[in-house]
């Protein structure tokens, strides 16, 4: 986890899980060692492939908009976080976060690293 996108969504994260009484706590899928371990209890290897993926808009409104209006989670979050009142607060320090890790002054471009760990059986 790590660039900007991946603060955002973790500011969400925290604030559904105080919303909730839940933990954010997650497997941690970036991890290729714990993901190598849980695959090898199950006779399988890991292959990491690293990349970086550049996200543009144009402007961090206007990603942030869209992410709000389509993605699943932004869907089923906004109502919890409406509910008890934090979701301006959360939403207002979501975008301060795309602000800050912007690339480009006159539109809104940022890198986020990514890793795809490829999950095996060798026969």
């Amino acid at each position: 986890p790590a660039g900007p996108i991946d603060a955002m969504v973790g500011t969400f994260g925290r604030a559904l899980a105080a919303a909730t009484g839940s933990s954010p706590n997650r497997f941690a899928w970036h991890d290729a060692a714990a993901v190598g371990e849980l695959a090898g209890r199950h006779g399988a290897h890991v292959k990491v492939h690293e990349g970086q993926l550049r996200i543009t808009a144009a402007s961090p409104e206007a990603y942030f908009e869209a992410n709000e209006q389509q993605r699943p989670l932004s869907l089923a979050g906004r109502p919890v976080l409406e509910r008890v009142g934090t979701y301006r607060q959360v939403r207002d320090e979501a975008l301060a976060i795309l602000r800050r890790g912007n690339e480009d002054p006159k539109a809104f471009r940022v890198s986020s690293p990514y890793r795809v760990i490829e999950i095996y059986r060798s026969h």
